[in-house]
């Protein structure tokens, strides 16, 4: 986000810069109130798109912080019906998870540091869970860059992490469905071609084998502290309800 914000604010700079007259030198020096105009001008688009990403997180983790148990009456806020292709090219639904325990965690291939940490990360999660607890946790990656991230892209990649992981992608307008849906917020870097970045949420989802919203993990949780959380939320609703939700 803050790349996309120099990117517009160099720009400005360009779009503000005073052109020389025919009848002026060269290389006269750009006046002090063009200057004054041109750091306003720059800084005001910093701070608004620094603004609206903590605005769109904001209201993510208000979303989810308002958000009733599974259990209780009502409905979720988060999660809802999607249609995706897996790593496959199988037509895939949210039907296709009931009954499981589901990890979800939306990103994109060519992330270059932050979504293989936190896949590596889930992977860790997930053994620690099946060894500690002896259940079967279903991970999912949902790709949030339908360009470049074809059936072949996704399913080389998810190969890299664990080999339960689940690669789901699909159009634009099927990404953004199931985006709008689990409330996470993504953007495309403005650049040209095909090397550009995907500012989005980092959050992981957990989701009962109703396909009902759970809790959210997030970055600051490590593999050991999210292992832990997964199984506390799981034995919570066991105890809860008396029936083995496995």
């Amino acid at each position: 986000m803050r790349r996309h914000a120099l990117q517009l604010f160099a720009r400005a700079v360009r779009a503000s810069a005073p052109r020389p007259h025919p009848q002026r030198p060269l290389h006269q020096p750009v006046s002090w109130l063009s200057f004054l105009l041109l750091l306003v001008t720059g800084g005001g688009i910093i701070v608004y798109y620094d603004k609206e990403k903590k605005r769109h997180i904001e209201e993510l983790k208000n979303n989810t912080n308002s958000v009733k148990p599974a259990q209780s009456v009502g409905t979720a806020a988060i999660g809802g019906p999607f249609s995706l292709l897996n790593h496959d090219g199988k037509a895939v639904t949210e039907k296709d998870f009931l009954g499981k325990w589901t990890l979800l965690y939306f990103g994109f291939t060519h992330c270059p540091d932050i979504c293989p940490d936190e896949l590596q990360k889930m992977a860790a999660a997930i053994n620690k869970i099946k060894e500690k607890a002896k259940l079967e946790i279903v991970p999912v990656f949902i790709s949030v860059d339908p360009e470049r991230d074809t059936v072949e892209q996704v399913h080389d990649y998810v190969k890299e992490f664990h080999q339960d992981l689940i690669g789901l992608t699909g159009t634009s307008d099927e990404v953004r469905k199931v985006a709008r849906a689990y409330r996470v917020y993504y953007m495309k870097t403005e650049e040209e071609g095909s090397d550009y970045l995907v500012d989005h949420s980092i959050v992981m989802y957990l989701m009962n084998p109703k396909m009902e919203f759970v809790k959210f993990f997030g970055k600051n949780y490590d593999e050991d502290t999210l292992a832990e959380g997964i199984i506390k939320e799981v034995r919570d609703r066991f105890c809860c309800t008396g029936v083995v939700l496995l």
